[in-house]
């Protein structure tokens, strides 16, 4: 069975449900590219407070993806990690 691979992650909720904003925001970051409205929210630039609530709305949004849909997000964006060498361990911690 040398053409897949099996991949076993553990999530640590009791340590991730802690993390700020900004570590959430950094561990995203990883993965993906920062939106314009979360560039602004880190430099404190937001010019409402509609902008900053919408701007923690989606931090927190990120925060239950990264921690509780993991597998879903790894299954549709694992065979491209796996391709490219990277170690989903390493994006993770």
């Amino acid at each position: 069975m040398s053409n897949h691979y099996h991949l076993v992650l553990y999530i640590n909720q009791a340590e991730a449900e802690p993390w700020s904003e900004d570590e959430v925001i950094r561990r995203w970051l990883l993965l993906f590219k920062a939106l314009v409205l979360i560039e602004r929210y880190q430099k404190d630039e937001c010019s409402s407070n509609a902008e900053r609530k919408k701007a923690t709305e989606i931090i927190e949004g990120w925060r239950q993806r990264l921690i509780r849909k993991l597998q879903q997000f790894a299954l549709d964006r694992g065979l491209a990690w796996i391709s490219s060498g990277q170690q989903l361990q390493v994006l993770f911690r």
